[in-house]
């Protein structure tokens, strides 16, 4: 079983929740998620220069994601404040919440594509999106790259 990071669920949910308001409205979102909303935070204040600059990107789990929130919000004039709420304080909506937004990373996703003229690539691997921090993924595969040609010098070596 592939098991999903939190805030990836809450994410989804707050990306799929704008996905389906209106242009030109105002919403409040509540969220248990203290990163999802100090994230979002962070890149609203920089504006659209956070994307412009490849160092943050290449840290950052969900960039694409974030800037498909954001591409979203700013085509459809949305304006969005989030609001912190308690985890796990028996509230019922916030708990269906977060039922519903962990079953819906188990599906697989409706954004098939990403087409933009500031954001057009999504690093991939062996045909697969690579959803870690890329700087992070790349030291991983050098380190096992480096190890494979350890284990297999005996091998390759001729005494």
């Amino acid at each position: 079983m592939d098991w999903i990071s939190s805030i990836k669920a809450e994410f989804m949910a707050v990306l799929t929740a704008v996905a389906t308001f209106p242009p030109d409205c105002t919403v409040h979102i509540y969220t248990d998620s203290k990163a999802i909303i100090d994230k979002f935070h962070m890149i609203q204040s920089l504006s659209s220069s956070y994307f412009d600059h490849a160092k943050p990107n290449l840290k950052d789990t969900y960039t694409s994601l974030w800037f498909i929130l954001f591409n979203y919000i700013r085509q459809h004039k949305i304006s969005i404040t989030l609001h912190k709420v308690k985890t796990h304080n028996n509230n019922y909506w916030n708990e269906q919440t977060d039922y519903l937004a962990k079953m819906a990373c188990d599906l697989s996703s409706p954004i098939t594509s990403l087409i933009s003229d500031r954001f057009s690539i999504t690093p991939m691997y062996n045909s697969t999106a690579i959803m870690t921090p890329l700087c992070l993924f790349l030291k991983h595969l050098t380190q096992a790259q480096g190890f494979y040609k350890f284990i297999t010098l005996r091998r390759n070596s001729k005494y």
